[in-house]
């Protein structure tokens, strides 16, 4: 289970750290992350622009030193920009992208209907939740067995406990 910020500064304390004043860099950047929006390339590699990357053709070989000496410069380009954005990664599991593409936003009045403005749409999945991300402010939305309905995520904390940080995130 992902640690509240609660958990995070008792599990501190139990590691023999006794005054948290000492750790009050780690706590501070713990809250910060765990307060703000999350991202699409928290969950799986993008670009910078938020744009999910393929994983390149033979990249299992691009890890292999002896393999690239030998090939395009522009496949190993492509190979290095999809592990640093890999490394970005800070959950933990096996997100797919179930979905790319653009929706609209419909508003219901009464016995009318209003399209609003359309956003980009990405929806990924582990299998058990499916998270919506959305753009021009539009949010980031939850759905998952459980439960019937989306749910809109304003923070990483508001995220079910099950979604776990990868190892080495805190």
């Amino acid at each position: 289970m992902r640690p509240t910020l609660h958990d995070y500064v008792i599990d501190l304390y139990g590691k023999g750290i006794y005054h948290p004043a000492s750790r009050l860099v780690d706590i501070v950047n713990f809250a910060k992350l765990t307060n703000r929006e999350p991202r699409l390339g928290d969950f799986v590699p993008c670009d910078d622009g938020g744009n999910v990357l393929q994983k390149p053709e033979g990249y299992d070989k691009w890890l292999l030193e002896d393999y690239y000496t030998e090939v395009e410069t522009s496949w190993i380009r492509d190979c290095s920009k999809y592990q640093t954005a890999k490394d970005k990664v800070i959950f933990a599991g096996d997100w797919k992208v179930l979905e790319t593409g653009f929706d609209t936003l419909t508003h219901h009045y009464l016995d009318s209907e209003y399209l609003g403005k359309s956003y980009s749409l990405t929806v990924i999945s582990n299998g058990t939740h499916n998270i919506e991300f959305r753009d021009n402010d539009c949010g980031v939305w939850l759905s998952n067995k459980n439960h019937i309905g989306e749910l809109q995520i304003n923070r990483i904390e508001d995220l079910p406990r099950e979604i776990e940080f990868k190892n080495g995130v805190i």
